[in-house]
């Protein structure tokens, strides 16, 4: 049988906003090509990998909030 491997794009030398819109941006094409596929074996595999790029985008999105959160300046007392 066909063995469908996906594959991230490297989109790691961006900054973290950068990277959770990349994630984002391919899932959305996994699932507009899964949309377009009858084989239900392959079109379960494609949304497996479109939700796994929603869940680094979440990721990157948090990673970037808590570092946003860390780099502003603390109030003087």
């Amino acid at each position: 049988g066909n063995t469908w491997s996906l594959k991230v794009l490297p989109i790691m030398n961006f900054p973290r906003h950068d990277m959770a819109t990349g994630f984002r941006r391919q899932a959305a094409a996994i699932r507009a090509v899964a949309n377009s596929i009858s084989l239900n074996d392959v079109k379960q595999k494609l949304f497996e990998s479109a939700k796994h790029l929603d869940a680094l985008a979440e990721e990157e999105e948090r990673k970037a909030q808590t570092g946003a959160l860390s780099q502003r300046p603390q109030p003087r007392t």
